[in-house]
């Protein structure tokens, strides 16, 4: 129902304080659940808890947050926008999926000058378990879908350019069935005469989200 929401603190989630020491990069991951039949609304943000050494360069530092490998935000350590050690960021909906979805972090710590010692322990940056995630949530809308068979081949695929959107999905295990999609896809073009063919593929058992509920499946 309307009114849910994922809200979460890292600890909630199952991490402790963060803690990464000495100079370059470095990160970690934080995963949480989407429920299948939800899907996220607009006003998801995320509050960053993070304190750092006095010993960091803050306009060469920072950290960037990422939600399924797709950044969205960043901060540097003398970003004004931090606020007794927090910033929240706003999130947008369009990143998360169903089911399961991975929070990333990845720092990116410099001393302040070429005296400190870049392996120091005393250089570090420490994001807080109680930065919390909020993601509004609404019930999810499904595309309706069209179901064709080959009797109407290939003209119930007319009318794409590219075929970006067009994905042939087979079993993991079926020469025959590869052999068979290859077919079908050079007929296709041959047939259609695109300017550029883009077929994707996928197995059936590994069938990403994004081809499940955007895509015209060939099965």
């Amino acid at each position: 129902t309307s009114g849910e929401a994922v809200d979460y603190s890292l600890a909630r989630l199952g991490a402790n304080d963060w803690v990464t020491q000495g100079a370059g990069f470095d990160g970690f991951d934080v995963l949480f659940f989407v429920p299948a039949d939800q899907q996220a609304a607009a006003g998801a943000t995320f509050t960053l808890s993070l304190t750092s050494s006095a010993l960091a360069a803050n306009a060469q530092s920072g950290l960037t947050v990422l939600v399924n490998n797709q950044p969205v935000g960043s901060v540097r350590l003398d970003d004004p926008l931090i606020i007794s050690n927090t910033v929240t960021m706003h999130l947008p909906a369009s990143v998360f999926l169903p089911g399961q979805n991975r929070l990333s972090f990845a720092s990116e710590l410099l001393p302040d000058n070429a005296c400190v010692d870049p392996r120091t322990q005393q250089l570090w940056l420490t994001v807080h378990a109680d930065s919390r995630l909020y993601v509004p949530l609404r019930p999810r809308t499904l595309n309706p879908v069209t179901v064709a068979d080959l009797e109407t081949y290939p003209l119930f695929l007319a009318g794409r350019p590219g075929f970006d959107q067009l994905a042939f999905v087979v079993p993991p295990v079926d020469p025959e069935a590869w052999a068979l999609a290859a077919h079908l896809a050079f007929n296709l073009g041959n047939q259609t005469r695109p300017p550029v063919v883009q077929f994707q593929t996928a197995f059936a058992d590994a069938l990403p989200e994004t081809l499940r509920t955007q895509a015209d499946l060939i099965f």
